[in-house]
């Protein structure tokens, strides 16, 4: 949908106990999105009214981000109703750093310094089977007690409720919460997710879990622990995975010899008072084989899921399925270096959880366009282009005063948002990617404002 119709999709559900500040959450997000790395009063374009009336909603004590955001997770809820299949629900902390304000309120220590500030958030994400990118379906924050900081060991035996790993139980409750009962999905989340009561957790029909596993766990009926129980198994099979290119990895083919092993892990060892159940899953092993001496780090992947597996064919798409868990870190990546959230000023904690929610939610149609042209190329550009966008759009790239017949794909539209961002597009290039696609929208307004006021004089002329 265009940037029009998806700002007042992503506020029609919201309840903000003003209708003004719905349009005007409306408005900020066509803002943001078209001034992705700006401040907020560039994206208001320094219009002293639009600026205050910012500054007002995210300054407000009546609202919460979560007042701001339930409209958004009803949006991204009314869009799983457009695909068929079960949904793919992937969710991941991340530390938001604003250890430069020191007279901010409210701010927490974060894990990388005694001295750090901010504000920790898991963020829960639907994607399509397809893996186009929906929406948030939760999204929490919190700040860590600076008195905390550096007692990891004590908090190992505290309740589950009271760690922060609990944001895991969480999102995986509020998805069983919110997502309507027929929706089936599967839940995907790194090794910080290996959580005993994560698996504990009862779910409904058509849902399963994917995790990659890093606890070595007791096993029931087995003299030794998982990963060594798991390593002793038969190879299932050999298969060749491509693998994305990654910030410290280039881009590479490789061969996985693969075993899998059902098991019953046990309760923790310091919970054995507790009379906990053991839990029946599947754990997969994928050992990277044949690789050159320029290879310093072979692959090992763990994952641990409640699927039960029969076949090789049946273990390579999981772990193809488990290899998209990146696009959230994407998304992290779009929110901080695309919308530089962590450049953010405000007087207190709880005014830059709302400003981050506002983002967030901008965010979202970022990479939803960036991944959507992957995977329907020839649709219309006008499903994310309004018309003057999509005739500006075609004018700057064809230095040209004449429209086209019919608009351009969405394919097509992405490559000239790209390379008003830099990207050369070269006969061997992949398709754009997310950095180049914020720097091409922030073009792509100026340039629209030009078109329509030019079309306009045109018309006055005529």
């Amino acid at each position: 949908m265009t940037k029009g119709s998806w700002a007042i999709n992503e506020t029609k559900h919201m309840s903000l106990k003003d209708k003004r500040r719905n349009e005007r959450v409306k408005m900020l997000l066509e803002a943001i999105i078209d001034n992705p790395a700006s401040s907020i009063s560039q994206a208001c374009h320094g219009e002293n009214a639009a600026t205050k009336g910012a500054y007002r909603l995210i300054g407000t004590t009546e609202i919460d981000e979560q007042d701001i955001l339930e409209g958004h997770y009803q949006a991204t809820i009314q869009k799983t109703y457009e695909y068929d299949g079960r949904v793919i629900i992937v969710s991941d902390g991340m530390d938001i750093s604003f250890t430069n304000l020191k007279k901010t309120t409210g701010l927490g220590t974060l894990a990388n310094s005694e001295k750090s500030l901010g504000i920790k958030t898991q963020n829960t994400y639907i994607f399509s089977k397809d893996f186009i990118p929906l929406g948030l379906i939760n999204q929490k924050y919190w700040v860590r007690n600076k008195k905390d900081y550096g007692k990891k060991k004590e908090r190992i035996r505290l309740n589950i409720k009271n760690k922060e790993s609990y944001s895991w139980i969480d999102s995986l409750t509020k998805v069983e919460k919110k997502l309507p009962l027929e929706k089936g999905y599967i839940f995907l989340g790194d090794g910080a997710a290996d959580i005993y009561d994560l698996f504990l957790i009862k779910r409904r029909e058509n849902s399963d879990l994917l995790i990659h596993l890093v606890q070595n766990r007791n096993i029931k009926n087995d003299n030794v622990r998982l990963f060594a129980s798991l390593a002793n198994e038969p190879k299932l099979g050999v298969i060749t995975q491509k693998l994305e290119r990654t910030k410290n990895h280039p881009e590479r083919t490789v061969k996985l010899e693969i075993k899998v092993k059902e098991v019953e892990i046990l309760p923790p060892s310091h919970r054995r008072n507790e009379k906990l159940p053991s839990i029946k899953l599947t754990a997969i092993y994928a050992q990277e084989i044949e690789s050159d001496n320029s290879v310093n780090d072979p692959i090992v992947w763990r994952l641990i899921t409640s699927i039960k597996i029969d076949s090789l064919d049946k273990a390579e798409k999981l772990i193809v399925l488990y290899s998209k868990r990146w696009l959230i870190e994407r998304y992290h990546y779009i929110l901080k270096e695309g919308f530089r959230i962590e450049r953010l000023q405000m007087e207190s904690a709880d005014n830059l959880k709302r400003a981050i929610a506002l983002y967030s939610i901008a965010a979202g149609r970022l990479l939803h366009i960036t991944y959507f042209s992957r995977i329907q190329p020839n649709a219309s550009c006008s499903l994310i282009l309004s018309v003057d966008e999509a005739n500006a759009l075609y004018c700057m790239h064809n230095k040209t005063l004449l429209l086209p017949a019919d608009f351009v794909s969405i394919k097509e539209a992405i490559r000239m948002i790209a390379k008003l961002g830099g990207f050369l597009g070269r006969k061997g290039d992949k398709e754009p990617g997310a950095k180049v696609l914020w720097q091409g929208l922030q073009r792509l307004e100026p340039i629209t404002q030009a078109y329509v006021l030019f079309k306009g004089l045109n018309v006055g002329n005529g």
